[in-house]
């Protein structure tokens, strides 16, 4: 769909973090990708009419950074937000409760720390895989793939091999 764009924003203050996330990304088949560390970077992006499929906000805690979430969304420019947070669920409730209310399209609340099979359920595999879920999904949610070290004993490592 945005096919001169990246397809997955990070928002995410901890450029190491940054790091990760584009590495945990790429493994999944999402290669557009904007890395943003500042709220400054992210609302550049928007003004200059950048479209994503995702916008994954990273640390988000409803009584700090709604506002600055708000302020993205205002931009019409995800088809969906994921938040990452440690949250119980009480204030989960909450924060779905208020992205209904502010129309945000929020697909999911991952709980910090994020786990990689998580984030292939939201976000799917991207552009090798054509973003639907898989085989490889179960590959992730049995943990058989240990994507961090690259090594993967079933159909994951000849997706990534391919």
């Amino acid at each position: 769909m945005h096919k001169d764009g990246a397809s997955v924003m990070v928002y995410c203050r901890n450029a190491g973090s940054l790091i990760g996330y584009a590495a945990r990304l790429n493994v999944l088949g999402h290669f557009r990708l904007s890395l943003c560390g500042s709220a400054a970077e992210v609302v550049e992006l928007l003004e200059a009419g950048r479209k994503f499929r995702f916008l994954i906000y990273d640390d988000f805690g409803l009584d700090t950074h709604a506002l600055t979430l708000s302020e993205f969304a205002w931009f019409e420019a995800f088809e969906g937000v994921v938040v990452i947070a440690d949250v119980n669920s009480e204030q989960r409730s909450e924060i779905y409760r208020w992205a209904k209310g502010e129309g945000l399209p929020l697909r999911a609340i991952l709980q910090a720390p994020l786990r990689d099979y998580e984030l292939a359920q939201v976000v799917g595999f991207g552009d090798v895989w054509g973003g639907e879920l898989s085989d490889t999904l179960d590959c992730l949610v049995s943990r058989s793939c240990a994507l961090r070290d690259g090594e993967c004993p079933s159909v994951c490592a000849e997706r990534l091999a391919g």
